[in-house]
């Protein structure tokens, strides 16, 4: 009888570990799939070689027979962006105008100058800053330029902004006349 008794709970023992283990196996819940990856982001790079047009308007400021008039022209430069936010660069440009300085048509400005910005991904705000050159008529100087401008990278390559800057030639060719000239123009660049 203890023979039967034994192999009762016995059996009763290992019927009971089986439904615990039954149980168990009930409480185990399925892991849900891994979450996707998150797309990849690019962030856009200023840095780079890039040519673009430029018009706007240009008010002159140099004697009582200046008159404002439009400008427009051409750009040429290179950014360098480090760490994703600080740019530098240099610009060359050259514009037409039909501004006045003294009676006479400034027929050109041309500058060279240095941008120092900090872009936001495909925003970027600058200051900029170098020489000018004017030529007005018989007469032609060497003075300088500062101004300011922000720029939106549309695509990879082109590259819309506006700026303003100032020019400033002080007694211009050694006519007495101190020239300057406020221009604000919109710009589009081709980036390589």
């Amino acid at each position: 009888m203890k023979k039967v008794l034994y192999a009762a709970v016995a059996t009763l023992a290992l019927s009971a570990a089986s439904a615990t283990g039954a149980l168990a196996a009930d409480l185990i819940a399925e892991q849900p799939p891994a979450p996707a990856a998150p797309p990849v982001v690019s962030v856009f790079s200023w840095t780079g070689v890039y040519l673009g047009a430029n018009l706007g308007y240009g008010w002159a400021n140099a004697d009582v027979s200046d008159n404002n008039g439009f400008v427009g022209g051409g750009q040429i430069g290179y950014n360098y962006e480090f760490d994703n936010h600080l740019v530098l660069g240099l610009e060359g440009d050259m514009d037409a105008t039909g501004m006045e300085f003294g009676g006479n048509d400034v027929n050109y400005t041309a500058t060279g100058r240095a941008r120092l910005g900090y872009a936001f991904d495909r925003w970027m705000l600058y200051g900029t800053g170098g020489v000018a050159y004017a030529k007005a008529g018989d007469f032609k100087d060497t003075g300088w330029v500062a101004g300011a401008g922000i720029e939106w990278a549309a695509t990879d390559h082109i590259i819309p902004g506006i700026e303003y800057l100032h020019y400033n030639f002080r007694d211009f060719d050694n006519t007495g006349y101190n020239a300057k000239a406020d221009v604000i123009r919109a710009r589009l660049s081709y980036k390589f």
